[in-house]
């Protein structure tokens, strides 16, 4: 009889530790996550007027940066400063190169779509920044150069930027 009674509480207490004895938790250690790098991020637009029918096959410009913002770039073996696919997302697809140059805090921007594009967004960069946040002042576009998908040169196009800061 006392058989019977100690195999059942032997069964009792193995189901309810199978039951009850994992909360899920993982028990994984206390260590801190990574912390967040904050991000600026910057949409790039061209206003100005085409010709019908024109369309913009590729544009070329560098992006000044204020003070602490920076481009992440790729390890080696790329090149020197050539930024990270990351960095560079384009509106409706494309083909997108930058070259970050730290000494200067700029980044020059090359965009080619073949499809060509019209005005407004068609590129945004994510970009790291330390100390203060950033404002949208703080940032240039110099050098603007666009070419329709004939390559003749469109001078009428005025380039602008939005600034989104995310913590």
């Amino acid at each position: 009889m006392k058989l019977k009674n100690l195999s059942k509480m032997v069964i009792t207490a193995v189901a309810t530790m199978v039951i009850f004895g994992c909360g899920g938790g993982g028990g994984g250690s206390n260590s801190p996550s990574a912390p967040v790098v904050p991000k600026a991020v910057v949409t790039v637009g061209l206003t100005g007027v085409l010709n019908p029918e024109q369309l913009i096959g590729s544009v070329v410009f560098v992006l000044n940066l204020p003070a602490g913002v920076t481009a992440q770039t790729k390890p080696a073996p790329a090149p020197a400063g050539e930024i990270a696919d990351t960095v560079l997302v384009l509106t409706g697809g494309g083909t997108a190169s930058g070259n970050y140059t730290a000494a200067s805090g700029s980044i020059e921007i090359i965009i080619v779509k073949v499809a060509g594009f019209s005005t407004g967004n068609f590129v945004t960069l994510n970009l790291d920044y330390t100390g203060a946040d950033p404002v949208s002042s703080g940032f240039s576009i110099t050098g603007l150069t666009a070419f329709d998908a004939g390559n003749v040169s469109i001078t009428t196009l005025t380039p602008g930027l939005t600034l989104q800061v995310i913590k």
